[in-house]
């Protein structure tokens, strides 16, 4: 009896992503910082390479570039990068989880130079992955 209910109390939820024939792509009009700040992000093959951490506003308010914590162990030594909104598509499954997509790998994106907030305003060129 014990053994059962110890079974019953294992959290089922899986880590992958879930197929994104099952999810709905997201106008970007549709999307709130509040929505997207946490997700997971997927590259290449779909593998899970980071997590969105923040989102860069320009200076009329509309979206520039999300923040992904790649690399690193349970958040330690996790390196910033900025990429632009031109290289991710947004997606959510039935359950309003959203998702964020890139055609990127978690090594290009470590090898990308590092966001920094102090210096992006006049390094944004160099510092935003994407279509300049």
């Amino acid at each position: 009896v014990d053994g059962q209910q110890a079974e019953a109390g294992v959290d089922q939820t899986e880590t992958a992503a879930v197929g994104r024939d099952q999810m709905e792509a997201v106008d970007m009009q549709q999307v709130r910082a509040d929505d997207l700040i946490g997700s997971d992000v997927y590259g290449a093959n779909d593998d899970n390479i980071g997590n969105v951490g923040d989102i860069l506003l320009t200076e009329e308010g509309s979206f520039d570039a999300i923040i992904v914590d790649v690399g690193g162990f349970l958040g330690i030594g996790a390196r910033e990068v900025a990429l632009s909104l031109d290289e991710v598509e947004f997606m959510r499954d039935q359950n309003e989880n959203w998702y964020v997509y890139t055609g990127y790998t978690q090594e290009q994106l470590e090898a990308a130079p590092e966001y920094d907030e102090a210096t992006y305003a006049e390094q944004r060129d160099q510092q935003r992955i994407g279509v300049q």
